[in-house]
């Protein structure tokens, strides 16, 4: 299982700490940011409406890949800059975006475009994009939301998703599916049995009394054959 530790910082210099953290742990880190918009919550760095300058330069590029899950509205003005601070993949939420195909067309090559579902939306509004190899070519992974409140860490599982999981493993077989919230030792193991490739992880890892020995647990959880 490959396990993605989420961080919400409330500023530059909590990302700094806890990005620290990870370097030699984690070779992929997300960093959540919320617009107080799209959810009603406020992270760095839309403390004042969304400010670019101050973001700079994320740290320790140069140890970590980082994917930015952008629970913003309107992610088609912003998703450029976290690329330019060094970035390499941004998830965007099919609920705040106009057209899927649209935004595919401005991710090439070096750029990992994600798409993130909620619990409570239709898959069929992925299936058209997935379905057509050059929309589906621009998208590195599906990242089904494991919560019914998107935005807070902590919120409790809603086994809903394991029934979306089946459904794209089905119909998608090669597709990259991850999930997001509620992920503690018990729900990896479901999400990996239904047919999950990958887990975001923010409280269970960042409550445990060791990050690597917890990040070890979630890697080691297979799916039942």
């Amino acid at each position: 299982m490959k396990v993605i530790p989420a961080i919400m910082p409330r500023s530059r210099s909590e990302l700094e700490m806890y990005a620290g953290r990870f370097v030699g742990l984690a070779p992929v880190v997300q960093i959540d940011v919320m617009d107080g918009i799209f959810v009603p919550e406020k992270t760095w760095p839309y403390k004042n409406g969304f400010d670019k300058s101050l973001i700079g330069t994320l740290p320790h590029t140069d140890k970590i890949m980082y994917e930015i899950d952008l629970m913003v509205d309107d992610p088609e003005d912003t998703f450029e800059s976290w690329i330019r601070a060094g970035a390499k993949r941004a998830i965007v939420h099919i609920e705040s975006i106009k057209s899927i195909s649209d935004i595919a067309t401005r991710f090439d090559d070096t750029i990992e475009l994600g798409v993130a579902v909620n619990i409570e939306t239709p898959l069929e509004v992925l299936f058209a994009c997935l379905e057509d190899e050059s929309c589906a070519s621009r998208i590195s992974v599906v990242q089904c939301m494991g919560i019914a409140r998107i935005g807070f860490q902590g919120q409790p599982f809603d086994a809903h998703v394991i029934n979306m999981i089946r459904t794209l493993r089905e119909r998608f077989p090669k597709l990259i599916i991850s999930i997001d919230g509620g992920i503690n030792f018990t729900t990896a193991q479901q999400v990996a049995d239904a047919g999950a490739d990958r887990i975001v992880s923010g409280s269970t890892i960042l409550k445990s009394a060791n990050y690597a020995e917890a990040i070890d647990r979630l890697k080691n959880i297979s799916a039942v054959s």
